[in-house]
């Protein structure tokens, strides 16, 4: 039942990203957490930050990660979440940050431990994350996560707007 979601590719609606140079992007306060036995699911959120590369300003949105898990894994662990950067190739646009990545998840977790994501998207763009996980785990499987906008992404004219954007509690 999993292997034809190894394949899955959500569309995504970039909104105000579509079309605009990307210089760097990075997920604030990204949070993964696996359930997992043989195959499961990966689930989380996090908030997308994007630099233009030819402009002023900063794009945003909250995101969900949503996904799953394939391979030898025993997981049950909660992420306490850490903010990734984004490693971009140098003439990424912005509906390329968004989308499905694939690769691999190794993690050893007892009580506490490593869970960590090394993705690939199709525009080569890679999410790479370690992160504290809380939980019991141990696995080295095969990944893929859809990163989705849950609201219209916003354009921030300043540092300081994005700030207190960040700094805003989630409910």
């Amino acid at each position: 039942m999993l292997f034809p979601l190894l394949f899955a590719c959500a569309p995504v609606d970039p909104g105000e990203l579509l079309g605009v140079p990307i210089r760097e992007a990075w997920i604030y306060d990204c949070k993964l957490d696996t359930v997992a036995v043989i195959g499961g699911k990966v689930s989380g959120s996090g908030r997308l930050v994007a630099v233009p590369r030819d402009e002023v300003g900063f794009y945003g949105a909250l995101m969900t990660l949503d996904g799953g898990t394939v391979g030898l894994d025993v997981e049950a662990v909660a992420g306490l979440g850490r903010d990734v950067m984004l490693e971009l190739p140098d003439d990424t646009r912005g509906e390329e940050i968004l989308g499905t990545y694939r690769g691999r998840s190794p993690a050893l977790t007892v009580i506490a431990g490593a869970d960590t994501h090394h993705l690939k998207n199709a525009h080569d763009v890679e999410f790479d994350m370690a992160q504290l996980g809380l939980g019991v785990g141990v696995g080295f499987s095969f990944e893929w996560l859809t990163v989705t906008p849950d609201e219209a992404i916003v354009r921030y004219e300043t540092a300081d707007d994005v700030e207190a954007w960040l700094a805003e509690e989630l409910l």
